[in-house]
Parts: structure tokens; C-alpha cells; sequence
């Protein structure tokens, strides 16, 4: 069981997932934590209005650092 904890293949699910939790917390906490509309096809529009935000910020700021 060591041996298949220690493989580069059992770490990989999880570095993939310290990559993107951090991420998505902040989408989530620009969305908030309930639903907002009735209905998966508006909440998935907000869902992505709420992630182009985010990314939005993180150019905004890397442009501000670089200059």
C-alpha cells in the first residue's frame, strides 16, 4: 500500500487538485454559496459571469505587477 501511496501516478490526482481548489474558492466566493436563479441554465450563465470576473482580476492585477 506504501509503494502505491509513493507513486508518481497516485500523486498526480491530487497535485492536480491543489492546483485548482485554490481557484475555485475564489470563484466561490465571488458567486457566493447559494444558487442565485431557478433553473441549471441561468445558474451555469452566473457561474461563468462569476469565473470570466475572477479571471478578469487576475489579469487586472498580473498587468499592474508588470508595470
Amino acid at each position: 500500500m506504501a509503494s502505491i501511496n509513493s507513486s508518481t501516478l497516485a500523486k498526480t490526482p491530487r497535485r492536480i487538485a491543489l492546483s485548482v481548489e485554490p481557484r475555485l474558492a475564489h470563484v466561490g466566493r465571488k458567486q457566493g454559496r447559494r444558487a442565485r436563479y431557478l433553473g441549471v441554465r441561468k445558474n451555469l450563465f452566473d457561474l461563468r459571469r462569476a469565473a470570466a470576473v475572477v479571471n478578469l482580476e487576475v489579469i487586472d492585477r498580473r498587468a499592474a505587477l508588470a508595470a
